[in-house]
Parts: structure tokens; C-alpha cells; sequence
């Protein structure tokens, strides 16, 4: 699995991923989408979704890999919150 050599967002759940699996982190240009075998965002909404198309260059959405990416991720335990800390971050109990 590569994971592209890329920003992303300081919440992004991809560390956690990066966790689960074997990985690299790669440059992946637009020209190497045709040799991938599946392709997926992460994200903590939705958690693994595949992706069916980059560029126009069509990829399979079901991928034994993905699945079991996917189960990873669901299994992953949630952290313990203190209320401090929520009110301190941007959560709801600004609002």
C-alpha cells in the first residue's frame, strides 16, 4: 500500500491508518494512476471509501485490500475526551 506523499489535513485519520498496514509514502504522479490496483480516501466522516475513477482512469471500488482496510479502521477504539479539553478545542461545547 502507498500512501501519497502529500498535505493532509492536521485531523486526518491516515496516521491511524498508516498504522494498520505495511506502507510506503511516495510521490504517486497522475501518470501512474493506470498501474494502481484500487485506490480510497479516508476520512473520519465516512472512514475508507474506494474511488471509482481518478482522472477518467477507471479503478475498481471492490478490493480485498480496501475491505480489510476498511475493517481496520471500524475496529480502531475511540479516545476518552475531558470536558476541559473539548471546550478548549473548536467542538460543540463552543457553540
Amino acid at each position: 500500500m502507498a500512501w501519497p506523499d502529500a498535505d493532509v489535513l492536521p485531523a486526518s485519520p491516515w496516521p491511524c491508518c498508516q498504522e494498520l498496514h505495511d506502507h510506503t509514502v511516495e510521490p504517486i504522479p497522475a501518470g501512474q494512476v493506470s498501474g494502481m490496483l484500487a485506490a480510497f480516501a479516508v476520512n473520519t466522516t465516512v472512514g475508507v471509501r474506494a474511488i471509482g475513477a481518478v482522472d477518467g482512469t477507471e479503478l475498481p471500488t471492490e478490493f480485498p485490500a480496501l475491505d480489510k482496510l476498511r475493517e481496520s479502521f471500524l475496529a480502531l477504539r475511540g479516545e476518552r475526551l475531558q470536558e476541559a479539553a473539548v471546550r478548549r478545542g473548536r467542538g460543540l461545547a463552543d457553540r
